[in-house]
């Protein structure tokens, strides 16, 4: 009977460790096809917008020798929706652009990502939008504040030549000076392209805009 049981525990042993052995690779399988560091599929993609197109391997290139490129795929931003009184609790995959130098910034839409954030400063902040009104203002309880504009929609402009249509125009300006009329800066984004133009003057020394850069080159993949 010893013998007996003997076998019989052999048996269950080495069935048990095959058992271990085959339930661990074929977790390790698993794992191994299944998962991407860069894959996270709890958190959503947000595509850019018309208006501002700067989906992955896309770039801008401007007379005044700027370049706009945007990463080759989306990146993971995470950040506090209710900074600075919670934890982080949200993640998206945005596209990511590089502006002057090194510095980056993500697109949500119509929104870039600030780099520092504080009480007063959100996560994102908007610097465009297709209909009429405000859609921006600082809140950096200072004596004066920014305004952003959205003026003319729809409009067209010619650029060397080039006529664009579906254009639309925004403005800033600060509350010292409150209007549009007292503009010191001026952009034409035009549908599926993006920024064309921007215009600048020292308001209320000048009077008349100067044009600080327009489109030479761009490719929106």
């Amino acid at each position: 009977m010893c013998d007996l049981f003997c076998i019989f525990g052999e048996l269950n042993i080495k069935s048990m460790k095959k058992l271990i052995f085959f339930s661990l690779f074929g977790l390790f399988f698993i794992l191994l096809f299944s998962c991407d560091e860069d894959d996270n599929p709890t958190s959503p993609t947000i595509n850019p917008l018309p208006y501002y197109p700067a989906y992955p391997g896309s770039y801008w290139i401007y007379t005044n020798g700027d370049t706009i490129k945007v990463a080759d795929k989306y990146g993971l931003y995470s950040y506090c929706s209710d900074y600075p009184n919670g934890p982080i609790d949200t993640e998206l995959f945005l596209p990511i652009i590089t502006l002057r130098g090194d510095s980056l910034a993500y697109v949500k839409e119509y929104s870039f990502s600030n780099k520092y954030v504080s009480f007063y400063v959100p996560n994102f902040s908007p610097f465009f939008s297709q209909n009429i009104g405000i859609f921006y203002q600082s809140n950096n309880h200072g004596p004066i504040q920014t305004y952003g504009e959205t003026v003319k929609v729809d409009t067209s402009i010619t650029i060397d030549s080039v006529k664009y249509e579906n254009v639309i125009i925004t403005v800033y300006y600060d509350s010292q000076y409150y209007g549009s009329q007292y503009a010191t800066l001026r952009e034409y984004y035009a549908k599926n392209i993006g920024l064309i133009k921007r215009e600048r003057r020292d308001f209320p020394t000048d009077t008349l805009f100067t044009t600080e850069l327009e489109l030479k080159d761009y490719y929106i993949k």
